[in-house]
């Protein structure tokens, strides 16, 4: 019975070895054939906002006119009302 016992808890301490060797091994391995990569967050964040204020910059420089014609203003009125006629007719 206590040899049954001694053998298990042999086994079970000779799995934990080779179980740590091979992590050891592989951490190892991993460490020094791999190409370690930095991430640098705070000069890609200020990157990009500076990206993003150039882009603000240019669009605000460049004159767009966006202020509606009276022709168009009438257009869509006319448009606008015929749809709401129209749905109202369905019902």
């Amino acid at each position: 019975m206590t040899q049954l016992f001694l053998h298990i808890i042999f086994n079970i301490f000779i799995s934990i070895i080779v179980l740590y060797t091979t992590h050891s091994i592989w951490e190892h391995m991993k460490n020094i054939y791999s190409v370690k990569k930095t991430k640098d967050l705070a000069s890609i964040q200020s990157l990009k906002f500076q990206q993003m204020m150039d882009n603000i910059n240019t669009t605000n420089n460049i004159s767009i006119s966006n202020t509606l014609q009276q022709d168009d203003i009438e257009k869509l009125n006319a448009d606008l009302e015929q749809y709401i006629s129209a749905q109202v007719d369905e019902i």
